[in-house]
């Protein structure tokens, strides 16, 4: 099991995870490792739950053009995909194709704090404007709204 949580608004984003490893068959804690992957050097961060290594994945895959949370943003369900499938081809993908990413940053074109996220899969969710549930398309980029939280959890 996996759970992420993102609020943010104009002026910040607070982000927070677990940080175990579940054994897919038993469900049973295998290992340690932190859903949350901070990335300074581009004023954003990514919350991932679903297959492990996604975030060092698309950190590998990563053009160089890429300077900020906004090319990130740009980028971010190629990021994704590319990151999936170096997984995939590296034989480290092996239980679950599902992954749900998150990025959250600084949007200097917007001049603030600003989410998108990517699924590997068709989602359920909300729509916080309306309260109304949806379904996010796999591999489209998502914006998040400001003001709302944002819990992810997937279970093997």
């Amino acid at each position: 099991m996996s759970v992420t949580v993102i609020h943010f608004n104009d002026q910040f984003v607070l982000a927070g995870g677990d940080g175990v490893i579940t054994d897919p068959e038993y469900g049973t804690v295998s290992g340690y490792a932190s859903k949350l992957h901070l990335m300074p050097e581009y004023d954003a961060l990514f919350a991932v739950t679903g297959f492990g290594g996604l975030a060092n994945a698309m950190d590998f895959v990563m053009p160089r053009s890429i300077k900020d949370f906004d090319g990130l943003a740009d980028n971010l369900s190629d990021l994704v995909f590319r990151g999936t499938e170096s997984l995939r081809e590296s034989g480290l993908l092996w239980y679950t194709e599902k992954a749900n990413v998150v990025l959250a940053g600084f949007s200097k074109r917007d001049d603030a704090y600003r989410a998108v996220r990517v699924t590997t899969y068709e989602k359920g969710s909300v729509d916080y404007l309306t309260n109304e549930p949806i379904t996010l398309a796999p591999w489209e980029v998502h914006p998040m709204q400001p003001n709302a939280t944002y819990i992810s959890s997937s279970f093997s």
